[in-house]
């Protein structure tokens, strides 16, 4: 079963994911440019560029976040 994200229909990118111990200082700004650019140059960006257009992939690609997760 393929699972589809919100963007109606565009398969869910595997992701970045990352392990960063408790004492590490994390830049989630810099980590979210960084996973953009890496959504940007994949095959899902010009699935969606195809799809919506390049202006609405753009601000859809604004939508891809870094999120901090504690346990």
């Amino acid at each position: 079963m393929k699972k589809l994200n919100k963007l109606k229909g565009i398969e869910n990118p595997c992701g970045l994911h990352a392990i960063i111990g408790e004492d590490s200082p994390v830049d989630i700004e810099a980590l979210e440019k960084r996973y953009q650019e890496n959504i940007r140059n994949s095959p899902i960006f010009d699935e969606m560029v195809k799809k919506f257009g390049k202006k609405k992939a753009e601000e859809l690609l604004k939508e891809f976040k870094v999120v901090e997760k504690k346990d």
